[in-house]
């Protein structure tokens, strides 16, 4: 090697060395510029404290907040002691519908609650198993798809559903669970409730009833469904020396 080449790799060398000293001794950077000197040991820099992340929170929102928080269970109206739900389903007189929170301790069927109310918390309900306790551990899901049928309440016999849609007393709208057998009209109604819910999805019925899903009918428009028209009496009397002979017929 040539003497000028010797001296020019051996300045090399020496930048070299130089470079490496000042790296060491300069706090390395983050990528976005700051390093470790720009903060003390508290977790503090120049412009105060780090704040939370303001959306941590919602992280740990969970969905059992949205859950019924009121247990309801059926009572007999003399003695207060809890019965099987059937009673209540098919309003049979004698029984009625009793709340208490879930979070206190719900009876089993034959014993008193000791605390609650006949007052309906509205849909922030939710059916309990039989064996009692309290907790959302023996909450009982009750989502499923109904069919409604509109019956005679002294009966529970299908009519027409004209008569709950036009609200005539006597009437009232019973839910069947969409896996149940749907009567006809004219038959009787069973293993349904007159007690409604928003959580379901209800649908009509086909009059001839029939398996659930085969009998139901999509949910109408409720301003379609009702009849627009009421059938209208037309009488004549053609002879008026005889006015109590009147012939009369039907329209709409």
């Amino acid at each position: 090697m040539s003497p000028s080449a010797l001296r020019a790799a051996r300045l090399g060398l020496a930048l070299a060395a130089l470079l490496a000293a000042v790296a060491c001794s300069t706090p390395s950077k983050g990528l976005d510029g700051w390093g470790p000197s720009d903060f003390d040991d508290t977790g503090s820099s120049d412009f105060g404290d780090m704040e939370d992340d303001p959306f941590a929170e919602d992280e740990d929102f969970s969905d059992e907040d949205e859950l019924p928080s009121v247990a309801e269970i059926c009572v007999g109206k003399t003695t207060m002691l809890r019965t099987a739900y059937r009673p209540c389903d098919d309003a049979q007189k004698g029984y009625a519908w009793y709340y208490l929170t879930l979070d206190e301790k719900i009876p089993p069927v034959g014993k008193k609650p000791k605390s609650g109310s006949f007052e309906s918390p509205g849909d922030d309900r939710v059916r309990v198993s039989d064996k009692g306790g309290s907790g959302d551990a023996i909450a009982l899901s009750d989502d499923a798809d109904r069919v409604e049928v509109c019956v005679r309440t002294s009966t529970r016999v299908r009519t027409g559903d004209v008569h709950c849609d036009d609200e005539d007393g006597g009437y009232a709208w019973y839910y069947i669970p969409i896996s149940h057998r749907i009567p006809r009209v004219g038959a009787r109604a069973e293993r349904g409730t007159y007690h409604s819910s928003d959580y379901w999805t209800t649908y009509r019925a086909r009059s001839k009833g029939g398996e659930g899903r085969a009998a139901a009918t999509e949910e109408p428009d409720p301003e379609v469904s009702k009849p627009t028209t009421r059938p209208t009496q037309t009488c004549r009397t053609p002879d008026m020396r005889r006015p109590a002979v009147r012939y009369c017929s039907w329209s709409g």
